[in-house]
């Protein structure tokens, strides 16, 4: 009887971390995306979502048969940042690893106060 081998025994997560600063009126967004080259990162304002996305092309491995992949080629993530904004309100360099995308807060005072909606 042929025994399955788990080789899975260090599970990355496909998840950017990220950092969140609010600072002089301004969201900080500190992205790591490491491994990954500026012209392979992208970031799109769709529908109130700042989408965030880093992928490489895929390589072939011209000796042996990949038993298992370790690294992802492809990450994404979303983040919902409102409306208002248009693209010319973001920021963005990429520097060592680390995505940086500035941006300002919109929220108006009346965003902030509670409001009741009536049910009928």
């Amino acid at each position: 009887m042929k025994r399955e081998r788990n080789l899975d025994l260090f599970h990355e997560s496909n998840t950017m971390k990220t950092d969140i600063v609010e600072k002089d009126g301004n969201y900080i967004m500190k992205v790591e995306i490491p491994g990954f080259e500026k012209a392979e990162i992208h970031a799109e304002l769709v529908n109130d979502y700042l989408y965030v996305r880093a992928e490489k092309p895929d390589t072939e491995h011209k000796k042996g048969t990949i038993i298992q992949r370790e690294r992802s080629n492809r990450y994404s993530r979303r983040y919902y940042v409102g409306d208002g904004y248009n693209e010319n309100d973001f920021k963005a360099h990429f520097e060592n690893g680390i995505l940086t995308i500035v941006f300002p807060d919109k929220k108006t005072e009346d965003q902030e106060k509670p409001r009741e909606i009536k049910i009928d």
